[in-house]
């Protein structure tokens, strides 16, 4: 292999692997966006929410890279706590071309 092969290899993967950092990190700001505003909507304040890569309760696993997926407690007006599974997005768009939100209560 040669020095330019090398080169242009390792210039290859560096830039695919700053696209993809970039990415997750515009996906990241763009959920807790519409997670914040959701809840506003709702009437709710997020005490705790955690993103699941595998564990996606009601929503398919499939989605979970495009949409991503937040198990959700969040403190009501009346100061109730109430669980959630909380997706962000739509499978195949994602958050940055599919703003909605879809949220499944805990019994």
């Amino acid at each position: 292999m040669s020095l330019t092969t090398l080169l242009l290899t390792a210039l290859f993967v560096g830039g695919a692997a700053w696209f993809a950092t970039q990415l997750l990190a515009i996906q990241a700001e763009a959920s807790h966006a519409l997670l914040e505003h959701w809840s506003r909507a709702q009437g709710l304040r997020v005490i705790h929410a955690e993103r699941r890569w595998i564990a996606t309760g009601p929503f398919p696993i499939t989605g979970a890279l495009d949409a991503p997926t937040f198990r959700v407690v969040a403190r009501t007006s009346h100061g109730a706590e109430r669980t959630a599974w909380v997706r962000c997005g739509s499978f195949p768009l994602g958050v940055i071309f599919d703003p909605s939100v879809e949220a499944r209560w805990a019994p």
